[in-house]
């Protein structure tokens, strides 16, 4: 997968300045077969939402870690084609230490391929790899895409596990994300 960045914008807050401070295991991309998942209502959200959550669910109960302490950190995206779709980094987390990369990304797509397969096929595609520095996952994340204004607020999300590690390796006077969507349409935007 890649991208221009040329003429992109980006967050102009602590996100990326966060994210691109840890280190990250997985970086993943989910996409939706059902027209009702794939647009901009709440509901629809919330059905993305979950079936990101089931994914995680299933496949780290598979290797007995608990879903709640596996740190990710979630984007829904507007695609040019008006369609919306998920992408995600799980960091690299003490609890994760002894999993190969490529062994979890190989896990993450076949619980997706297994879990979400309808009576048409698979719930959408997935592209799930180990995470690639010299991508930089986080700005990839943190774009607004060239086709929106910067006005444009995308859904992000944070596990509380993802909090509890920025909070670790920052100060308190530094930064104090929220795991609260509320604040994050006054998330201010410039052009790079």
């Amino acid at each position: 997968m890649s991208f221009n960045f040329k003429n992109t914008l980006y967050i102009d807050n602590s996100y990326y300045y966060l994210l691109s401070k840890i280190s990250w295991k997985i970086f993943g991309t989910l996409t939706f077969r059902s027209k009702s998942k794939r647009n901009i209502f709440k509901s629809s959200r919330s059905s993305r939402d979950y079936d990101f959550k089931h994914l995680l669910e299933n496949t780290f109960y598979r290797l007995n870690i608990y879903f709640e302490d596996v740190p990710y950190f979630l984007r829904h995206e507007f695609s040019e084609t008006r369609k919306y779709h998920l992408h995600f980094l799980i960091a690299n987390h003490r609890k994760l230490d002894h999993l190969d990369a490529f062994d979890l990304a190989g896990d993450l797509t076949s619980c997706w391929k297994r879990d979400f397969a309808g009576p048409k096929g698979s719930n959408g595609s997935c592209f799930i790899e180990p995470y690639k520095k010299h991508k930089d996952g986080p700005k990839y994340l943190c774009k607004v895409n060239p086709w929106q204004d910067s006005s444009y607020f995308e859904d992000f999300q944070m596990s509380d596990a993802l909090i509890q590690m920025f909070r670790s390796i920052t100060p308190d006077t530094e930064c104090n994300p929220v795991n609260d969507n509320q604040h994050s349409a006054d998330i201010p935007r410039r052009q790079s």
